[in-house]
């Protein structure tokens, strides 16, 4: 039964099978268990968790470190009919408003929000009255190997997962070595069958290295 449906709501986003590491992510999140997704950029990151978003209980978080694809992931899912929303400082007083009122009447499927936003007082009164579902940090990478320096705010990122109560996490980033693989899985306690790495190959990337003469270089 689990298997049609995901088969269908993979059409509704008009995809006909998925790839590598995808269905693992997807029910991973819906059996409950935080996971670990390593895939290259291209490579359908964001069907992870909308699948999930779509057929799983209570609001799904993306925090995501880009406003603008924020507004593009926000923009895509409208057009398919799914119900998404994102928070972020360039909303106006009554925007805010009207968001909260969609969430607390079960309106929104998945709120987007930066990582400096969710400390904010708009977002601890939405978490009191929404139930939690999936968290979902995109360019996790940050919690460990630039956490401190890029976006500090990355940081809190497992504190506010285990205040809130969320189902489950699901990690991603295009890229992570083992130790910020580990760093991760013991941040939010994923265990090592629920941390799923895609081929870095790129059948549609070339890459070539000539060696010139030292004439030739300038």
């Amino acid at each position: 039964m689990l298997s049609s449906t995901l088969e269908d709501t993979l059409r509704l986003f008009g995809k006909e099978r998925f790839r590598p590491m995808q269905r693992e992510l997807v029910e991973c999140a819906l059996e409950g268990r935080s996971c670990i997704g390593i895939l290259p950029t291209g490579s359908g990151k964001s069907l992870c968790y909308q699948i999930p978003a779509v057929l799983g209980n209570g609001l799904t978080v993306v925090v995501s470190p880009l406003i603008a694809l924020m507004r593009d992931q926000v923009a895509g899912l409208e057009r398919l009919g799914v119900a998404a929303a994102r928070y972020d400082s360039t909303l106006a007083e009554e925007d805010k408003a009207a968001l909260m009122d969609r969430l607390t009447s079960g309106n929104v499927r998945l709120l987007f929000a930066a990582p400096e936003s969710l400390e904010s007082p708009w977002i601890r009164q939405a978490m009191e009255l929404v139930p939690p579902g999936l968290f979902v940090v995109d360019e996790a990478h940050c919690l460990s190997e630039w956490g401190h320096s890029f976006r500090p705010d990355y940081l809190g990122l497992p504190g506010f997962f285990k205040k809130h109560g969320f189902r489950c996490v699901m990690a991603l980033t295009a890229t992570a070595t083992e130790r910020v693989c580990r760093d991760l899985a013991g941040l939010f306690g994923v265990s090592d069958e629920c941390i799923f790495r895609a081929a870095p190959y790129r059948a549609n990337i070339f890459r070539q290295v000539e060696t010139l003469r030292e004439q030739d270089k300038t």
